[in-house]
């Protein structure tokens, strides 16, 4: 539906022609979206909609801006191109669309990470850094940032500094057998802190700045002992001693790798996520840089930041600086703001969000700066709300609020005693779209319980499917009718990608075609490896190992009797100019067809040799001609001339699941273009740690309608998405007792650094501080729930026990 038709709400309406600093609550499935583009069509001076029972149209925007003073800033690239294209669409379609339509771009519509880097660019010479530095992404940057710590630790073992051995001893190693923490990921969370939280730092380092700076354990336990906290039980006190002993050596070792990584990052002219952001707010904050403030205020007239509940104090000055506000609060993890009177109009700043959708604490997203900006914005601006759902059946929306409600509350109320900044107030959906036939609420009872659980849920999840698409409706989003079922309208979340790959088996066994969306799940693929062993052999020939498992895959698929000839046959090793694999391969190759070796017999057909002899010729060019493009063209193509020379993809069609396994290599190919910046090597060493990466942010939807598949999918992954039917998995988890936060680093604000140990390692110190971060992990799981359901137009499906619940079932219960 066009916008210039839309019947907005009241809310909406007040939304979209509001004027001033605006806060805008909108719940999951209000039109969050919709709502954003119809302001940016008003104050371009666009018909944008009617409103009210006579459906009359919005008043006229006063005074209409271009699209280049506008600036809407996304949590991801795919919700910003999502508003592009719906923005586009619009204005194209508008009463000025064949002028207009040559402008879009000039409005800047992207990612935090997007603006922050132009603003740098354009006022480099003010911050005196090279304006043509390059961007690193999250994976790229853990995997310069693991070995500028291997190298750290491995130069203080070498110089026996007690610290750094008694690090290895207490997280078993410099990484766990995950790769995912050990000493070197938790000195990287600590460097990570101290980087954004610099300000909080200075009251407890017990040292002048430079490369040993340590923290302050007398004035720590002063802190501590003032707020009470100072434990008459002698192993509560060793515990907490043992806890500020840790956080000591990881805080050392953080502030010399910070050093390092920032002295990296600048010789190699780079920025990293954190630079990007750190660095425009000190752009936009420092006294000395005050042109380029007011140069980016005189450039727009309206900066738009959507799912705002997801930022942090970071994010939060920048857009206070620009539409010239004070910080709400006193903040000591911020810099302050230049707080000069603006030389001119500043920006109207338009906050969207829905607080009850912050699920990215493990991110840095801090709930209580949504709380803060509340605070300030209710005394010098609007706080608007949107609360019709336009998503979801009745009784989907009945649901959420019966469940999600008081569970909200409940765990508001836990965070007021110990973290009254976290604490979110629920606020019921409406519902605003008609009861059909499609919607439906369903529990899937599993009462099954030890290793009986994971088989029993996928069978009856996998059954139900089976059903839905065989006897079940769906309501069309765009005719409002009802319609056949199809794959490809169900989803199946969970909070773990464990959950989803062991609902896997049981969705093949009644042949249901699913797509499983964790990007971490592609390594564990079969095809996938393959394509590695391929791309590393390219990368270098003489690997012995890869070239015996690419001449044994579908690239070229040699019996195991020919591998073991070619590699021990006298004749191929005096004929082989070098003693690899792949040459004496070659050797093999040409003594059989000049005839001067008689080809291995193959006893099932006597034309097998001859399949053979052509697959290794077919596999030995490829490889040849991949090899004389490295660093000549990007991976993706490199891989591509690999897969149709040897035929890879043909072999796949006779394999089960050959969609999945084909949709696998597409993705991975795309993911190639989106490295083809680095070289070959590079690009190897960064997928070494891809699968330890869940990244955790929203995806773009990897089916369609035509692929006909079920997607499986995290529940962070999933937001900002939705199906007609939503089957939620795995309920028996959810929140815990703090297990998760057991080994875990904080720097708490008023107590300083904690290392919280296991259940039985806590005094008095780090368990205060442990019931605060367990009440905020609590407050998030349950948003986590929130979202989940969200996601469900038609009908809401939930696997769980009926005994003795667990987790979410208890809660859903």
């Amino acid at each position: 539906m066009a916008i210039r038709t839309v019947h907005w709400t009241e809310e909406q309406a007040a939304a979209v022609t509001a004027s001033g600093d605006v806060l805008l609550a909108a719940s999951a499935g209000t039109g969050k979206t919709t709502t954003v583009v119809g302001k940016i069509l008003w104050l371009l001076g666009l018909e944008a909609g009617r409103h009210g029972e006579q459906q009359v149209p919005l008043p006229a925007c006063p005074s209409p801006c271009r699209l280049d003073q506008i600036a809407a800033i996304t949590f991801t690239e795919k919700a910003a191109y999502d508003l592009k294209k719906k923005l586009r669409s619009e204005i194209e379609a508008s009463e000025r669309g064949a002028e207009l339509r040559w402008e879009i771009d000039s409005a800047s519509v992207g990612t935090i990470h997007a603006f922050c880097a132009e603003l740098l660019r354009e006022h480099a010479l003010r911050l005196e850094i090279d304006p043509t530095f390059r961007v690193l992404d999250e994976r790229e940057t853990r995997v310069h940032q693991d070995e500028l710590l291997r190298d750290l630790l491995k130069t203080a073992l070498a110089a026996a500094e007690p610290e750094a051995r008694a690090l290895v001893r207490r997280f078993k190693g410099m990484y766990d057998r995950t790769h995912r923490s050990g000493a070197i990921g938790n000195i990287r969370d600590v460097m990570r802190d101290i980087r954004w939280h610099s300000r909080r730092y200075a009251p407890w380092i017990g040292s002048e700045p430079g490369q040993d700076q340590r923290l302050d354990p007398d004035l720590l336990w002063e802190i501590a002992e003032r707020a009470g906290l100072g434990d008459p039980d002698p192993v509560g006190r060793e515990h907490d001693e043992e806890s500020l002993r840790i956080a000591s050596y990881l805080y050392r070792y953080a502030y010399r790798a910070l050093a390092g990584w920032l002295s990296w990052l600048e010789v190699e002219n780079l920025r990293d996520f954190d630079s990007l952001i750190l660095d425009a707010r000190r752009l936009l904050t420092r006294p000395g840089t005050r042109p380029a403030l007011e140069a980016v205020r005189s450039r727009y007239r309206i900066l738009i930041i959507d799912e705002f509940q997801d930022t942090d104090a970071a994010q939060r000055d920048i857009a206070f600086a620009i539409a010239g506000l004070p910080l709400p609060g006193r903040d000591p993890d911020s810099d302050p703001v230049d707080s000069g009177e603006p030389a001119g109009e500043c920006p109207q700043l338009f906050l969207v969000g829905d607080p009850k959708q912050s699920i990215y604490r493990f991110r840095g997203a801090d709930i209580g700066v949504w709380n803060d900006v509340r605070a300030s914005l209710d005394r010098s601006g609007r706080l608007l709300d949107l609360s019709h759902n336009f998503r979801s059946e009745p009784q989907v929306v009945d649901f959420v609020n019966r469940v999600c409600g008081p569970v909200m509350a409940e765990r508001a109320d836990d965070l007021r005693e110990l973290s009254p900044r976290s604490a979110v107030e629920y606020v019921p959906l409406r519902p605003a779209v008609e009861r059909t036939a499609a919607g439906g609420l369903e529990w899937l009872v599993n009462d099954k319980n030890g290793d009986d659980v994971k088989t029993a849920e996928a069978r009856l999840i996998a059954s139900r499917i089976r059903q839905l698409v065989e006897y079940e409706v769906v309501r069309d989003p765009e005719t409002g009718k009802c319609r056949p079922c199809l794959f490809s309208d169900i989803a199946i979340l969970a909070r773990t990608r464990s959950v989803l790959r062991g609902l896997e088996d049981g969705l093949r066994q009644y042949d249901v075609r699913f797509y499983n969306s964790s990007a971490g799940d592609l390594a564990d693929r079969q095809e996938i490896l393959d394509v590695l062993t391929a791309l590393r052999l390219v990368d270098n020939p003489s690997d012995d190992l890869r070239a015996f498992a690419y001449l044994r895959s579908p690239f070229v698929g040699l019996r195991d009797e020919v591998l073991v000839r070619l590699r021990i046959d006298p004749r191929v090793k005096a004929a082989a100019r070098r003693p690899s694999y792949l040459a004496q391969a070659r050797a093999y190759l040409d003594l059989v067809e000049s005839g001067d070796l008689e080809p291995f017999p193959a006893p099932e057909n006597r034309h097998v040799h001859e399949v053979e002899m052509w697959a290794l010729r077919e596999g030995l060019e490829a490889l040849d001609e991949a090899h004389r493009l490295v660093d000549r063209t990007d991976h993706g193509e490199i891989l591509g001339g690999v897969l149709d020379r040897t035929g890879y993809r043909l072999h796949l069609l006779l394999r089960e699941h050959a969609a999945e396994a084909l949709a696998n290599i597409e993705r991975f190919h795309a993911l190639l273009e989106d490295y083809r910046h680095l070289p070959l090597g590079g690009f190897l060493r960064l997928w070494d740690r891809w699968g330890e990466q869940d990244t955790g942010i929203p995806q773009a939807p990897l089916t369609s309608q035509e692929d006909v598949a079920v997607t499986l999918s995290t529940i962070h992954t999933a937001k900002g998405l939705e199906w007609p039917v939503v089957i939620l998995a795995g309920t028996r988890s959810g929140p815990d007792s703090g297990g998760r936060l057991s080994g875990t680093y904080w720097s708490d604000p008023s107590l300083g650094p904690v290392y919280m140990g296991n259940k039985g390692e806590r005094g008095a110190r780090s368990l205060r501080v442990f019931h605060s971060a367990l009440a905020e992990e609590h407050a998030e799981e349950a948003r986590l729930l929130y979202v989940a359901a969200t996601r469900a137009r038609d009908r809401l499906i939930i696997s769980g026990p009926t005994v003795k619940p667990r987790g979410y079932a208890d809660w859903l219960q």
